[in-house]
């Protein structure tokens, strides 16, 4: 690869990844040498010194690292993303039964957010959005749940299609029991469930829940890793 386009590639990488990545996982995926890519480093380095987007080298024994300049710790990132949450406006009420979810639990104590049961979070939310892997034993919006919330509430899943019972979740909208939904997921893809998409309470968007700063620069460490393991 001709030196210029390797270190935009270098750049690109370090900050879609969003933290760091080791030189030898670089040069696999660059196909590069180690002195070139620390030729290459260093000319970014300088090129970046004293500006917002700069580009530290990590020594260690064994390695070095290169990262961005300033990568927040994911218990940071979580803490951002609640803060942001709460200053939209009204409650924010948090659910979570995951292996984070003591974690969770603790940045909403922190930050004043209250942290409650599945019941709770459904008699009360105005909004409810689902963001969360597809749930064994069948889906979390079920026509029981939906029972459970307010009339005229506000669905939203950008977790997985199978997440939300689409029978139960169109019968909820022509009652209006909900109000409306909005829906990057289904539960078969390409979308087939005509009657409800076609809703004029529904808005849709293909699968595109994961187009965030945060989520890319993860799947930009990924690619990174794939390529390393090649």
């Amino acid at each position: 690869m001709e030196y210029g386009k390797l270190k935009r590639a270098l750049e690109g990488i370090l900050f879609a990844a969003g933290e760091p990545v080791t030189a030898q996982r670089l040069c696999l995926g660059l196909e590069t040498d180690r002195a070139t890519l620390d030729r290459a480093a260093q000319d970014l380095a300088e090129e970046y010194e004293g500006g917002k987007r700069g580009i530290r080298l990590l020594l260690s024994d064994l390695d070095y690292t290169l990262a961005p300049k300033y990568v927040p710790h994911p218990d940071d990132r979580v803490r951002e993303w609640l803060r942001r949450m709460e200053e939209g406006g009204g409650q924010v009420m948090i659910l979570s039964n995951n292996r984070s979810s003591h974690r969770v639990e603790t940045f909403c104590r922190e930050l004043g957010i209250p942290y409650v049961e599945m019941d709770e979070l459904l008699a009360q939310s105005d909004f409810i959005s689902v963001h969360a892997p597809a749930v064994d034993g069948g889906a979390l919006i079920s026509a029981e749940n939906i029972a459970k919330m307010k009339d005229g509430v506000v669905v939203i899943n950008t977790s997985r299609g199978t997440n939300v019972d689409e029978d139960a979740l169109l019968a909820a909208l022509e009652s209006g029991k909900v109000r409306a939904a909005g829906l990057d997921v289904y539960a078969d893809e390409p979308a087939s469930n005509v009657v409800l998409y076609s809703h004029p309470m529904v808005s849709c968007t293909p699968h595109i829940g994961a187009a965030t700063v945060e989520a890319q620069k993860r799947i930009g460490q990924e690619i990174v890793e794939i390529i390393a393991a090649m």
